[in-house]
């Protein structure tokens, strides 16, 4: 299993940083989804795949998700927008969401 740890950034930013078994660490940066973009950087460098451990800025709460690979495709923005047209929700901007 392979721990991303993630830190939100001074300039609106989360990083995500993995130390890989060979000791090398890889981080990557996004305004949305940097531990997306992390796993898709590994699937590129050959990591194989496996669960991960995503660790909130706190470092005391973690997401774990069954495969790597997996995690690289999610998508945050579609996934709500797919929850917001199957609930039949209205956001109108630049009011508060209830």
């Amino acid at each position: 299993m392979l721990d991303i740890h993630q830190t939100f950034r001074t300039n609106k930013t989360w990083a995500a940083i993995v130390t890989l078994p060979d000791g090398r660490q890889v981080r990557a940066t996004a305004y949305i989804g940097a531990s997306n973009k992390l796993a898709r950087m590994l699937q590129n460098m050959g990591v194989p795949d496996q669960p991960i451990r995503i660790f909130n800025p706190t470092g005391n709460e973690a997401l774990e998700r069954p495969s790597l690979y997996e995690w690289g495709v999610w998508d945050y923005q579609a996934e709500l927008r797919k929850w917001l047209l199957n609930s039949g929700s209205v956001i109108e901007i630049g009011k508060p969401v209830e």
